[in-house]
């Protein structure tokens, strides 16, 4: 069994606690962090207390990653897909649940669950689950998800009972689990989108987007940002992602639309090149919100609006996964996604009422020069260095070309007129800048306190037994004097 990392072993714990005195957890935890290793590990433990578990999956590709890493930990693994029980007896079974509520009469008795772990599991209300949890009475039941709220807003204290979380995504970048979210807001695109059925409306802004101005200021983005490195552009609806797909192809890009017409094998052949960096970029709608794990991608561009958190979340989730030579998820938000849910990585507290999610901290601030967002009470630009006070009017007719953050050979540089610059080199500038002025005070008040001493006088100030760190040298002159190996 492989080894888990200190917060998803305390998961671990904490969840085997609740399911041991029969409740029903959530297991909350940042997309990329470890969900799915962590509930194996947990798995295992209910087998070896002679429980049988099914784990419900909401798409085929998740089904595979499933069986894949339950295999690759020694787990004996049954599958329930396709109108049939594919291995008898078996400890853990991964389950298609519209295939399992078909044919729940046709399960022997002896292979009932003890244990149902449901992936993704904001569908958990959905008729089929449902179902398929009051068929098996006695099965503790276990979630998984990154975001525990459902796009219409129900809650899931229906179906369990408490949160397990031991680390946020804030954490998880800190400590190097996650590339950094870096949100670049280009205020060309400001759209007004009414609201239907609580979101935005899809064609509405499926035509909206759709402008040639509109087309011809994303790709131009692109080029300039993403510099041809893979990304993820979500859109509004079938044929506006049909639509961004063909366009970036006219502007010679390999882009690609997945979507879930398309064979198993197509879309795992499409996020096989993402991966080796055969693909500029994919456009979808639904596929790659959830679960899907997509190595490889460099950042999203928003074209979609959403009041959803968990749409929100979940796309932004596909892009913080880290890999060498990757610092940054570069969401690139022309929609405005972020002023309406925070940073991606704000302090969000979550429940199970449906009314969780939002975050609590001040709204971010876009800084005139690059669209680069930062917290709010930044003074300066964290990216392109300039004062964010500074007026739009300055930034943009000033006289200057805007500056752009930008990926170059995997680096992110700041471009602007004079050429490129690595943030990193712009950070530790500002770093030894810094350290210059402190170092400037600190001997300026040094040379204030500092005067000539006679040898008499640091003789009388050892003997008085004023020594002190500030005076070493003065000591070790002391010494000298009086082993007269000074005048």
């Amino acid at each position: 069994m492989f080894r888990l990392r200190d917060y998803q072993e305390k998961a671990r714990h904490e969840v085997n606690a609740e399911l041991n005195q029969h409740r029903h957890p959530v297991f909350v935890s940042p997309t990329g962090t470890g969900k799915t290793k962590t509930a194996v590990a947990i798995i295992a433990d209910r087998i070896r207390l002679g429980g049988r578990v099914y784990v419900l999956v909401p798409q085929i590709e998740i089904f595979g990653q499933w069986v894949r890493d339950l295999q690759e930990a020694g787990l004996r693994t049954g599958m329930i897909k396709d109108g049939k029980i594919i291995g008898l007896k078996r400890d853990v079974y991964v389950v298609m649940p519209l295939t399992l509520m078909n044919m729940l009469r046709h399960v022997p008795r002896n292979m009932y669950p003890t244990d149902i772990i449901t992936d993704e599991c904001h569908h958990s209300e959905a008729s089929s689950w449902q179902g398929i949890y009051e068929f098996f009475p006695d099965a503790v039941r276990l979630g998984l998800t990154a975001t525990p709220k459902r796009t219409d807003g129900l809650p899931l204290s229906n179906t369990y009972d408490s949160i397990v979380s031991t680390i946020t995504m804030r954490d998880a970048v800190t400590r190097g689990f996650l590339a950094k979210p870096l949100c670049i807001v280009p205020e060309e695109f400001a759209i007004n989108v009414p609201v239907v059925n609580g979101d935005y409306d899809t064609r509405a802004q499926a035509r909206l987007l759709g402008k040639p101005q509109i087309v011809g200021d994303v790709l131009g983005m692109y080029d300039r940002i993403f510099m041809g490195r893979p990304c993820i552009v979500a859109c509004c609806s079938f044929d506006h992602a049909k639509q961004m797909t063909e366009e970036f192809r006219n502007a010679g890009w390999n882009f690609e639309h997945i979507h879930s017409d398309l064979a198993p094998e197509v879309r795992k052949n499409i996020i096989k090149k993402v991966r080796e960096g055969k693909l500029n970029g994919i456009c979808t709608v639904g596929i790659g919100i959830e679960g899907m794990d997509i190595p490889g991608l460099y950042g999203l561009i928003w074209l979609r609006r959403t009041m959803s958190v968990t749409i929100y979340l979940q796309f932004i989730g596909r892009v913080l996964r880290p890999m060498e030579g990757k610092e940054y998820g570069i969401i690139l938000d022309p929609v405005g996604n972020v002023f309406i849910h925070g940073f991606p990585d704000a302090d969000r507290r979550w429940t199970l009422d449906g009314s969780s999610g939002e975050s609590t901290e001040p709204k971010p601030v876009i800084c005139p020069w690059c669209g680069t967002l930062n917290d709010a009470d930044s003074v300066t630009c964290s990216v392109c260095g300039e004062l964010l006070d500074t007026t739009k009017e300055v930034a943009h007719n000033g006289g200057r070309k805007r500056k752009l953050p930008s990926l170059v050979g995997g680096r992110l540089v700041v471009l602007d007129e004079t050429g490129t610059q690595d943030v990193g080199d712009r950070i530790e500038e500002m770093k030894r800048r810094a350290e210059e002025v402190r170092e400037a005070e600190k001997k300026e008040a040094e040379a204030k306190e500092t005067r000539v001493m006679s040898n008499a006088e640091k003789v009388r100030l050892f003997r008085q037994g004023l020594f002190t760190p500030a005076n070493r040298e003065n000591f070790r002159d002391a010494v000298k004097i009086l082993k007269g190996e000074a005048t």
